[in-house]
């Protein structure tokens, strides 16, 4: 097994490629991800569908962001090994991205929701819209803490939230603020410090 980059108080960062670092992982509870949106890297969604379902429990989510180009394409990777769910909207605030090869201002992303089967019904319902507050200090793609209380209604308590393509560590540091365990991995070492720096600050509840 690979050693931890970072590890303490039940959060562990993994320095290197998702690619070798997700075999080497046991089970967790849910996975929420932002995966690169550019064509080259559109294969990372293949990657996510074929560890999730060994990796999460009967019935266990995986949200991944994605970008509306490619949205077609990433479905239909998605789909290989997971059922799809739900499509949640991720408004932005304070901005719109300009797609210029489309003409279009996007105001929203789509956070793709799948599960392993076999399903069952949620016993808490979550709203299909969620306000972004996207924070790119630390990373230029980074998102906000907008998934904290889907994270919340469908990982237990102390339950493990998975993170492969982690940025900056906004995952791991919702799960850390909510009670949860949490596990990064991260290609580039900038962000992992970033991420550990994050991390290893006191966390107050308020």
């Amino acid at each position: 097994m690979i050693k931890p980059y970072y590890e303490h108080g039940g959060i562990t960062i993994y320095h290197g490629d998702a690619r070798d670092i997700l075999p080497q992982i046991n089970t967790v509870d849910l996975i929420w991800t932002d995966p690169p949106y550019p064509q080259e890297f559109i294969d990372l969604y293949s990657v996510l569908s074929e560890n999730s379902i060994r990796l999460l429990p009967e019935g266990g989510h995986c949200f991944a962001y994605c970008g509306h180009i490619f949205l077609p394409e990433v479905m239909r990777r998605m789909a290989d090994n997971l059922t799809y769910w739900w499509m949640l909207c991720c408004e932005h605030r304070g901005g719109n991205t300009i797609i210029w090869s489309r003409g279009v201002g996007a105001h929203w992303k789509p956070i793709l929701w799948y599960r392993k089967p076999p399903l069952t019904i949620p016993q808490h319902t979550v709203n299909d819209r969620v306000h972004s507050r996207r924070d790119k200090i630390d990373h230029e793609w980074g998102q906000g803490t907008e998934g904290a209380l889907i994270m919340n209604v469908h990982c237990p308590d102390n339950g493990i939230i998975l993170d492969p393509f982690m940025g900056a560590g906004t995952t791991l540091e919702v799960a850390k603020l909510n009670g949860r365990r949490g596990i990064g991995i991260e290609i580039e070492e900038k962000y992992c410090e970033i991420a550990a720096k994050r991390l290893s600050q006191e966390v107050f509840q308020f």
